[in-house]
Protein backbone atom coordinates (compact mmCIF):
# COMPACT_ATOMS: atom_id res chain seq x y z
CA UNK A 1 0.00 0.00 0.00
CA UNK A 2 1.39 3.43 -1.02
CA UNK A 3 0.40 6.92 0.13
CA UNK A 4 1.51 9.81 -2.15
CA UNK A 5 1.60 13.50 -1.30
CA UNK A 6 3.03 16.38 -3.34
CA UNK A 7 6.73 16.59 -2.39
CA UNK A 8 5.96 14.21 0.52
CA UNK A 9 7.81 10.90 0.90
CA UNK A 10 5.91 7.72 0.12
CA UNK A 11 6.29 4.94 2.72
CA UNK A 12 5.90 1.21 2.26
CA UNK A 13 5.36 -0.93 5.38
CA UNK A 14 3.40 -4.12 6.06
CA UNK A 15 0.16 -3.21 7.81
CA UNK A 16 0.14 -6.36 9.99
CA UNK A 17 2.91 -8.70 11.12
CA UNK A 18 2.73 -11.86 13.21
CA UNK A 19 5.57 -13.19 15.34
CA UNK A 20 5.67 -16.51 17.15
CA UNK A 21 6.91 -16.36 20.73
CA UNK A 22 10.73 -16.56 21.12
CA UNK A 23 11.31 -16.02 17.37
CA UNK A 24 12.60 -12.81 15.76
CA UNK A 25 11.17 -10.50 13.09
CA UNK A 26 12.37 -7.49 11.10
CA UNK A 27 10.13 -4.51 10.29
CA UNK A 28 11.31 -2.56 7.24
CA UNK A 29 9.97 0.82 6.17
CA UNK A 30 10.91 2.04 2.64
CA UNK A 31 10.60 5.58 1.30
CA UNK A 32 10.13 6.68 -2.31
CA UNK A 33 8.79 9.62 -4.36
CA UNK A 34 10.23 13.00 -5.33
CA UNK A 35 13.01 12.93 -2.78
CA UNK A 36 15.38 15.79 -2.16
CA UNK A 37 16.88 15.80 1.30
CA UNK A 38 15.11 13.13 3.38
CA UNK A 39 15.49 10.97 6.47
CA UNK A 40 13.75 8.97 9.22
CA UNK A 41 12.83 9.61 12.85
CA UNK A 42 13.03 6.97 15.58
CA UNK A 43 10.41 4.22 15.47
CA UNK A 44 7.59 4.55 18.01
CA UNK A 45 6.26 1.46 19.78
CA UNK A 46 2.82 1.88 21.38
CA UNK A 47 0.18 -0.40 22.92
CA UNK A 48 -3.50 0.45 23.23
CA UNK A 49 -2.71 4.05 22.29
CA UNK A 50 0.01 4.46 24.94
CA UNK A 51 3.61 5.09 23.81
CA UNK A 52 5.84 2.38 25.25
CA UNK A 53 9.28 3.25 23.84
CA UNK A 54 11.17 4.68 20.86
CA UNK A 55 13.63 2.60 18.85
CA UNK A 56 16.58 3.48 16.65
CA UNK A 57 16.18 2.08 13.16
CA UNK A 58 18.91 0.60 11.01
CA UNK A 59 19.06 2.95 8.03
CA UNK A 60 20.21 1.79 4.60
CA UNK A 61 19.74 4.12 1.57
CA UNK A 62 16.00 4.71 1.36
CA UNK A 63 14.84 2.33 4.12
CA UNK A 64 14.93 1.90 7.86
CA UNK A 65 14.52 -1.36 9.78
CA UNK A 66 13.95 -2.40 13.37
CA UNK A 67 14.69 -5.89 14.68
CA UNK A 68 12.54 -7.51 17.39
CA UNK A 69 14.56 -10.34 18.90
CA UNK A 70 12.86 -13.24 20.67
CA UNK A 71 9.30 -11.95 20.51
CA UNK A 72 7.37 -11.77 23.79
CA UNK A 73 4.02 -10.36 24.83
CA UNK A 74 5.72 -7.03 25.67
CA UNK A 75 6.68 -6.61 21.99
CA UNK A 76 3.07 -6.65 20.76
CA UNK A 77 1.45 -3.41 19.63
CA UNK A 78 1.87 -0.70 16.99
CA UNK A 79 5.20 0.26 15.39
CA UNK A 80 5.16 3.63 13.61
CA UNK A 81 7.73 4.66 11.00
CA UNK A 82 8.06 8.43 10.31
CA UNK A 83 9.94 9.96 7.35
CA UNK A 84 10.62 13.55 6.21
CA UNK A 85 11.50 15.20 2.89
CA UNK A 86 12.93 18.73 2.54
CA UNK A 87 12.68 20.34 -0.94
CA UNK A 88 14.56 23.45 0.16
CA UNK A 89 11.47 25.50 0.80
CA UNK A 90 9.40 23.25 3.02
CA UNK A 91 9.75 20.06 5.05
CA UNK A 92 7.11 17.40 4.52
CA UNK A 93 6.37 14.59 7.01
CA UNK A 94 4.53 11.30 6.70
CA UNK A 95 4.24 8.12 8.75
CA UNK A 96 2.90 4.61 8.56
CA UNK A 97 2.11 2.00 11.22
CA UNK A 98 2.42 -1.78 11.37
CA UNK A 99 0.52 -3.86 13.94
CA UNK A 100 2.63 -6.63 15.48
CA UNK A 101 0.74 -9.61 16.90
CA UNK A 102 2.79 -11.93 19.14
CA UNK A 103 1.52 -15.52 19.05
CA UNK A 104 2.45 -16.94 22.45
CA UNK A 105 1.13 -18.76 25.52
CA UNK A 106 -0.99 -17.04 28.20
CA UNK A 107 0.79 -14.69 30.61
CA UNK A 108 -0.21 -14.61 34.30
CA UNK A 109 -0.30 -11.02 35.56
CA UNK A 110 -1.83 -11.53 39.02
CA UNK A 111 -2.59 -14.40 41.44
CA UNK A 112 -4.38 -14.35 44.77
CA UNK A 113 -5.30 -16.72 47.63
CA UNK A 114 -8.11 -15.99 50.07
CA UNK A 115 -9.14 -18.22 52.98
CA UNK A 116 -12.40 -17.89 54.83
CA UNK A 117 -15.04 -20.58 55.03
CA UNK A 118 -13.55 -21.92 51.79
CA UNK A 119 -10.17 -21.47 50.12
CA UNK A 120 -10.38 -19.47 46.87
CA UNK A 121 -7.47 -19.49 44.38
CA UNK A 122 -7.69 -16.97 41.54
CA UNK A 123 -5.58 -15.89 38.56
CA UNK A 124 -5.74 -13.01 36.08
CA UNK A 125 -3.96 -13.56 32.78
CA UNK A 126 -3.46 -12.23 29.25
CA UNK A 127 -3.97 -14.37 26.15
CA UNK A 128 -3.78 -13.39 22.48
CA UNK A 129 -6.11 -16.28 21.69
CA UNK A 130 -9.67 -16.68 22.92
CA UNK A 131 -9.38 -20.47 22.78
CA UNK A 132 -8.38 -21.14 26.41
CA UNK A 133 -8.31 -24.26 28.57
CA UNK A 134 -7.64 -24.35 32.33
CA UNK A 135 -6.72 -27.28 34.57
CA UNK A 136 -6.05 -27.14 38.33
CA UNK A 137 -3.75 -29.56 40.17
CA UNK A 138 -2.93 -30.70 43.71
CA UNK A 139 0.55 -32.24 43.99
CA UNK A 140 0.55 -32.55 40.16
CA UNK A 141 -2.67 -34.58 40.28
CA UNK A 142 -5.63 -33.11 38.34
CA UNK A 143 -8.50 -31.74 40.42
CA UNK A 144 -11.94 -32.68 39.17
CA UNK A 145 -15.51 -32.06 40.38
CA UNK A 146 -14.73 -28.48 41.40
CA UNK A 147 -16.21 -25.14 40.42
CA UNK A 148 -13.89 -23.51 37.84
CA UNK A 149 -14.74 -20.41 35.79
CA UNK A 150 -13.00 -18.41 33.03
CA UNK A 151 -14.35 -14.90 32.52
CA UNK A 152 -13.19 -11.84 30.53
CA UNK A 153 -11.94 -8.98 32.69
CA UNK A 154 -9.73 -5.89 32.65
CA UNK A 155 -6.11 -6.47 33.61
CA UNK A 156 -2.95 -4.40 33.99
CA UNK A 157 -0.05 -5.44 31.77
CA UNK A 158 3.51 -4.43 32.60
CA UNK A 159 5.14 -3.62 29.24
CA UNK A 160 8.73 -2.45 29.42
CA UNK A 161 8.11 -0.71 32.75
CA UNK A 162 4.76 0.80 31.73
CA UNK A 163 1.45 -0.20 33.31
CA UNK A 164 -1.09 -0.60 30.49
CA UNK A 165 -4.79 -1.46 30.86
CA UNK A 166 -5.84 -4.27 28.57
CA UNK A 167 -8.47 -6.94 28.10
CA UNK A 168 -7.69 -10.22 29.82
CA UNK A 169 -9.21 -13.16 31.62
CA UNK A 170 -9.99 -14.32 35.14
CA UNK A 171 -10.17 -17.88 36.46
CA UNK A 172 -10.54 -19.32 39.96
CA UNK A 173 -11.22 -22.48 41.91
CA UNK A 174 -13.08 -22.89 45.21
CA UNK A 175 -11.71 -25.56 47.57
CA UNK A 176 -14.34 -26.68 50.04
CA UNK A 177 -12.28 -29.38 51.77
CA UNK A 178 -9.49 -26.95 52.88
CA UNK A 179 -6.92 -29.65 52.10
CA UNK A 180 -3.32 -28.56 52.60
CA UNK A 181 -0.85 -29.01 49.77
CA UNK A 182 0.84 -27.39 46.79
CA UNK A 183 -1.71 -26.24 44.24
CA UNK A 184 -1.05 -25.17 40.66
CA UNK A 185 -2.96 -24.19 37.54
CA UNK A 186 -1.97 -24.74 33.91
CA UNK A 187 -3.51 -22.29 31.44
CA UNK A 188 -3.16 -23.08 27.75
CA UNK A 189 -4.09 -21.73 24.35
CA UNK A 190 -3.26 -22.84 20.82
CA UNK A 191 0.27 -21.40 21.11
CA UNK A 192 1.43 -22.88 24.40
CA UNK A 193 0.88 -23.29 28.14
CA UNK A 194 1.88 -21.48 31.33
CA UNK A 195 1.89 -22.69 34.95
CA UNK A 196 1.21 -20.82 38.18
CA UNK A 197 1.98 -22.33 41.62
CA UNK A 198 0.24 -21.28 44.85
CA UNK A 199 1.73 -21.30 48.35
CA UNK A 200 -1.47 -22.62 49.90
CA UNK A 201 0.41 -25.10 52.07
CA UNK A 202 2.00 -22.23 54.03
CA UNK A 203 -1.23 -20.33 54.52
CA UNK A 204 -3.13 -23.45 55.56
CA UNK A 205 -0.45 -24.25 58.15
CA UNK A 206 -0.63 -20.70 59.52
CA UNK A 207 -4.42 -20.96 59.77
CA UNK A 208 -4.07 -24.22 61.70
CA UNK A 209 -1.53 -22.67 64.05
CA UNK A 210 -3.86 -19.74 64.72
CA UNK A 211 -6.70 -22.16 65.37
CA UNK A 212 -4.61 -24.16 67.85
CA UNK A 213 -3.65 -20.98 69.69
CA UNK A 214 -7.32 -20.17 70.03
CA UNK A 215 -8.04 -23.66 71.40
CA UNK A 216 -5.16 -23.38 73.85
CA UNK A 217 -6.54 -20.14 75.29
CA UNK A 218 -9.89 -21.86 75.78
CA UNK A 219 -8.15 -24.89 77.29
CA UNK A 220 -6.84 -22.89 80.26
CA UNK A 221 -10.12 -21.00 80.74
CA UNK A 222 -11.73 -22.24 83.99
CA UNK A 223 -15.18 -21.14 82.86
CA UNK A 224 -15.31 -23.62 79.95
CA UNK A 225 -17.86 -26.44 80.56
CA UNK A 226 -16.33 -29.92 81.20
CA UNK A 227 -17.70 -31.44 77.98
CA UNK A 228 -16.32 -28.67 75.80
CA UNK A 229 -13.04 -28.67 77.73
CA UNK A 230 -12.55 -32.38 77.02
CA UNK A 231 -13.09 -31.86 73.28
CA UNK A 232 -10.60 -28.99 73.27
CA UNK A 233 -8.05 -31.07 75.20
CA UNK A 234 -8.18 -33.83 72.58
CA UNK A 235 -7.86 -31.29 69.75
CA UNK A 236 -4.79 -29.64 71.26
CA UNK A 237 -2.90 -32.74 72.43
CA UNK A 238 -4.08 -35.46 69.98
CA UNK A 239 -4.60 -37.77 72.97
CA UNK A 240 -7.38 -40.35 72.99
CA UNK A 241 -9.22 -41.30 76.15
CA UNK A 242 -6.80 -44.19 76.79
CA UNK A 243 -3.68 -42.15 76.14
CA UNK A 244 -4.70 -38.99 77.98
CA UNK A 245 -2.69 -38.58 81.23
CA UNK A 246 -4.70 -39.34 84.43
CA UNK A 247 -6.13 -36.36 86.23
CA UNK A 248 -6.46 -35.75 89.99
CA UNK A 249 -9.57 -34.39 91.64
CA UNK A 250 -9.05 -32.39 94.84
CA UNK A 251 -11.41 -30.03 96.67
CA UNK A 252 -13.86 -30.07 93.75
CA UNK A 253 -11.20 -29.16 91.17
CA UNK A 254 -9.49 -31.25 88.49
CA UNK A 255 -5.70 -31.07 88.15
CA UNK A 256 -3.75 -32.42 85.15
CA UNK A 257 -0.34 -30.78 85.25
CA UNK A 258 2.29 -33.03 86.94
CA UNK A 259 3.53 -30.22 89.21
CA UNK A 260 0.02 -29.55 90.53
CA UNK A 261 -0.63 -33.24 91.17
CA UNK A 262 2.73 -33.79 92.89
CA UNK A 263 2.16 -30.83 95.21
CA UNK A 264 -1.29 -32.14 96.25
CA UNK A 265 0.04 -35.67 96.88
CA UNK A 266 3.00 -34.31 98.86
CA UNK A 267 0.74 -32.27 101.15
CA UNK A 268 -1.55 -35.26 101.66
CA UNK A 269 1.17 -37.69 102.74
CA UNK A 270 2.92 -35.04 104.86
CA UNK A 271 -0.29 -34.50 106.82
CA UNK A 272 -1.00 -38.17 107.52
CA UNK A 273 2.64 -38.87 108.47
CA UNK A 274 2.77 -36.37 111.40
CA UNK A 275 3.30 -37.79 114.94
CA UNK A 276 0.91 -36.26 117.44
CA UNK A 277 3.16 -36.84 120.51
CA UNK A 278 6.93 -36.72 120.42
CA UNK A 279 8.75 -39.46 122.46
CA UNK A 280 10.54 -38.33 125.59
CA UNK A 281 14.31 -38.13 125.38
CA UNK A 282 15.97 -39.76 128.40
CA UNK A 283 17.96 -37.43 130.66
CA UNK A 284 21.34 -39.14 130.97
CA UNK A 285 24.29 -36.96 131.87
CA UNK A 286 26.71 -39.79 132.64
CA UNK A 287 29.82 -39.75 130.44
CA UNK A 288 30.33 -42.66 128.04
CA UNK A 289 32.56 -45.45 129.29
CA UNK A 290 35.01 -45.06 126.38
CA UNK A 291 36.77 -42.04 124.95
CA UNK A 292 38.04 -41.58 121.37
CA UNK A 293 41.08 -39.42 121.67
CA UNK A 294 41.78 -39.18 117.94
CA UNK A 295 40.73 -40.67 114.59
CA UNK A 296 42.45 -40.68 111.22
CA UNK A 297 40.67 -40.36 107.82
CA UNK A 298 42.80 -40.72 104.71
CA UNK A 299 42.19 -39.09 101.34
CA UNK A 300 41.77 -42.48 99.73
CA UNK A 301 38.97 -43.38 102.14
CA UNK A 302 37.11 -40.17 101.26
CA UNK A 303 37.49 -40.81 97.51
CA UNK A 304 36.28 -44.40 97.95
CA UNK A 305 33.12 -43.19 99.66
CA UNK A 306 32.50 -40.52 97.03
CA UNK A 307 32.80 -43.08 94.23
CA UNK A 308 30.07 -45.28 95.65
CA UNK A 309 27.57 -42.43 96.11
CA UNK A 310 24.32 -42.86 94.16
CA UNK A 311 23.72 -39.52 92.44
CA UNK A 312 20.07 -40.44 91.83
CA UNK A 313 19.25 -40.49 95.55
CA UNK A 314 17.90 -37.44 97.38
CA UNK A 315 19.94 -35.27 99.73
CA UNK A 316 20.53 -36.39 103.28
CA UNK A 317 19.98 -34.48 106.56
CA UNK A 318 22.76 -32.04 105.64
CA UNK A 319 20.80 -30.98 102.54
CA UNK A 320 23.73 -31.63 100.18
CA UNK A 321 22.86 -33.50 96.97
CA UNK A 322 25.05 -36.53 96.06
CA UNK A 323 25.56 -34.90 92.63
CA UNK A 324 27.78 -32.26 94.22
Amino acid sequence: MYIKFSDSPVLALNARTECFSTLSIVLTCSVSGELFKYGFKRWIHSFNGVIIRTLNGINAKNSTSVIIKSCGYQDAGSYTCTAWNDNGMETFWTNKTSIVKVLGPPVVVESHTSQDQYTLLSVKFYSISQSINVQWYLFDEPIFNTSTVVLPTEITLMIYGNKILSGGYYTNISLENQKAGTYSVIIGNEYGKTKQIFGVIIKVKKAKDDYKCKLTSQFIDKNVPPGKWWRIAKSVSNFTKKRFPPFLEHDGQIFIHPLDKSEILNNHFANIANIDTEPEIPDNNEPPPCHLNKFVITEKEILDQLKILNVNKPAGPDGISPRI
